[in-house]
């Protein structure tokens, strides 16, 4: 009978168990987890494992999340698993499920452990934050830094034409690479392509970081606010590599540039020659400049020459006066810096450009006398422009600059156009004179103009001329007149009526006697 009994009590104890084991929890475990991105965000695929499920219906279990650098616990998502399912797959966006998502920083690895109730020990995966490895990729970019700030894709880099960039990029190898190149191109640009390679392969070490620095300067006549496109690739085994970002270019608000520097004769001036010299520059700034000073030095020689160009708009073009450069006569011959100096803003910005200027060695070759032509009798008339016609003619086998300018003129107004030309070898050049005498001139006079070649004389002309008093009445004559003629009116009317006066006096004074 005890043993029926503990036969009784063994089978009962046992059918016990098999129930409360057909009503404990599932054993739901993780089976692997893996990481994937996903245009910038980060899917993590768990794989579930239920082997005892076998068909009891629906269960539930927690699963757990934790970042392991960052020492995240407890983000847990509740997961059903449907009946007669022995394996599950669940996908998380890490965004949603890491709270301290935001900290994570780019270039940055991270492991994420995922656990369940019943597996707390679960499984572990480390991933790149910030670029995730393809499955052919050899290296890869962790960060870039252009002008010295991180950037990624979605930013608009806010820089000025003329400008250099600066980018850097933290490149870590999966494999080594002997020869690996990296190029820098900015498409949008009209008038050539904009590109900057590495200068030399460079060998990248499985499993270092290595940082790659390209420099492109952007040219001073991009168009200002304007979206580019800049592009970081790889060469020579890193070709996977492929990087945009947006650039937007802008402008100073006051800039003006030097875009050339024009002299003549331009193939070079011996010692004691003048060069004419000009200026040619563009406001490529935001404001209107009204006065811009420009300013033409050769430090060696001690040469300095300025001149002035007023009312400079925005994007406007404009070349200066001449300026006269006289080189010394003890200038060696060779080459020389000429620094171009433009003064703006009220003269609190300035820019400058250099060009070289070449002085040649002297040729001891006699110079013929330039050759004047002219009419030597001009007829005026007061008050009215007359021009005539001066032509020099240069002889020699050089081009040299002349000018005509008139000496002493008090009785006249006079013009002279052009009043400087650089006149060309075996040529002539021919200078306009307008000549207006003063109204009250008349008569025989004469002017007297010099011609210089460079800075000296060549020669000094006499013009005679005959001025024909003007056939206008002269105001202040006609005035004088017509007072005149008041004052012998007045003096008639007064002689009448002392007159008539004295004849009455003399009619009173007369008696009659009888």
């Amino acid at each position: 009978m005890n043993k029926l009994l503990k036969i009784m009590a063994i089978m009962l104890v046992a059918m016990m168990t098999a129930v409360a084991s057909s009503f404990a929890a599932p054993s739901i475990t993780v089976e692997s987890v893996s990481i994937s991105e996903d245009d910038g965000d980060y899917v993590a695929v768990v794989a579930l494992a239920n082997p005892d499920l076998g068909g009891a219906g629906e269960e539930f279990t927690r699963l757990s999340f934790s970042i392991d650098e960052l020492g995240i616990a407890d983000e847990t998502q509740i997961i059903e698993v449907p009946e007669n399912t022995s394996r599950q797959l669940f996908q998380a966006n890490l965004r949603d499920i890491i709270s301290d998502y935001e900290s994570l920083e780019q270039g940055e690895t991270y492991t994420l452990t995922v656990t369940t109730e019943a597996d707390t020990q679960g499984e572990s995966i480390s991933f790149l934050f910030g670029s995730q490895r393809s499955s052919e990729a050899s290296v890869e970019v962790e960060k870039i830094e252009i002008n010295d700030i991180a950037v990624s894709s979605n930013d608009v880099l806010d820089v000025n034409n003329g400008d250099t960039l600066e980018v850097q990029m933290q490149v870590y190898a999966y494999e080594t690479v002997d020869k690996a190149r990296f190029e820098i191109l900015v498409s949008g640009y009209e008038h050539k392509s904009l590109y900057a390679v590495s200068d030399e392969p460079i060998k990248l070490v499985e499993g270092t970081t290595r940082y790659v620095t390209l420099s492109l300067e952007l040219p001073t006549d991009m168009d200002n606010e304007e979206e580019y496109t800049l592009e970081i690739r790889g060469r020579d085994g890193v070709s996977e590599i492929s990087e945009e970002y947006t650039l937007y270019v802008n402008t100073q608000r006051d800039r003006v540039d030097v875009l050339d520097f024009i002299t003549t004769p331009s193939s070079g001036v011996e010692p004691g020659q003048t060069v004419i010299a000009e200026v040619r520059m563009k406001n490529r700034g935001q404001k209107d400049q009204e006065s811009v000073r420009v300013n033409v030095a050769i430090p060696e020689l001690g040469i300095s020459e300025s001149s002035y160009v007023s009312n400079l708009g925005r994007d406007e073009v404009v070349t200066s006066d001449d300026m006269l450069i006289f080189v010394p006569e003890e200038a060696a011959a060779g080459q020389y810096q000429v620094v171009v100096t433009l003064e703006y803003d009220e003269g609190y910005d300035e820019s400058f450009s250099t060009f070289t200027m070449d002085v040649l060695s002297p040729r001891l070759v006699e110079k013929d006398n330039l050759i004047v032509s002219f009419n030597n009798n001009v007829d005026l008339v007061a008050g009215e422009a007359k021009s005539f016609n001066i032509v020099v003619a240069n002889p020699n086998s050089e081009a040299t600059p002349i000018s005509l300018s008139s000496l002493d003129a008090a009785w006249a107004d006079v013009e002279v156009s052009p009043s400087l030309a650089m006149v060309q070898a075996g040529a002539d050049a021919t200078f306009t004179v307008t000549v207006t005498p003063k109204s009250a001139i008349e008569g025989e006079k004469d002017l007297v103009l010099s011609v210089k070649e460079g800075t000296n004389t060549a020669a000094d002309l006499t013009v005679n001329t005959y001025v024909e008093g003007s056939d206008e009445l002269d105001m202040t004559n006609i005035i004088l007149a017509v007072l005149l003629v008041i004052a012998i009116i007045v003096l008639l009317a007064l002689v009448v009526t002392i007159a008539r006066r004295k004849g009455d006096n003399n009619s009173e004074d007369t008696e009659e006697y009888y």
